[in-house]
């Protein structure tokens, strides 16, 4: 009984879930200047090599001196806006930590060379936000 009942859920979880992917009618309107986010988007941002875009962002981070040695650890969440054309811009911190670490994420992430695949609209590349983070560890 208990199993027919989870069985009926996940069944409507499905159902509504696809219902909320196809896509919108025909009287949508793409604003190309308009920031999407990811709730709004068919295709959200990623690199197109998977993680090596990620490798590129930890291989250029450098563990501020004030903060190792005052032991300060944590993750700065960095938000960006991915161009039409999968390149980074605006870059702002959306989770602080501590401000020579917020600095050095930043300061990260206006370096990043890799094109991103940006976010779409049934099939048109859009401008979106993206967040990621930058984790700072001592050891």
């Amino acid at each position: 009984m208990v199993m027919k009942y989870f069985l009926f859920g996940c069944l409507l979880f499905t159902i509504s879930f696809i219902h909320a992917q196809v896509n919108r009618d025909s009287s949508f309107v793409i604003d190309l200047n308009h920031v999407y986010t990811d709730q709004e988007l068919d295709e959200v941002p990623h690199f197109p090599d998977g993680d090596q875009g990620f490798r590129e962002i930890y291989s250029l981070i450098r563990y501020p001196a004030d903060a190792r040695e005052k032991g300060i650890k944590g993750k700065v969440t960095i938000t960006v806006v991915i161009e039409r054309d999968g390149s980074l811009t605006n870059a702002k911190v959306t989770k602080s930590v501590y401000p020579s670490l917020d600095a050095e994420a930043l300061r990260v992430s206006k370096l990043i060379t890799s094109r991103m695949i940006p976010g779409k609209i049934n099939g048109i590349p859009v401008r979106s936000e993206y967040s990621f983070p930058i984790g700072y560890y001592l050891q």
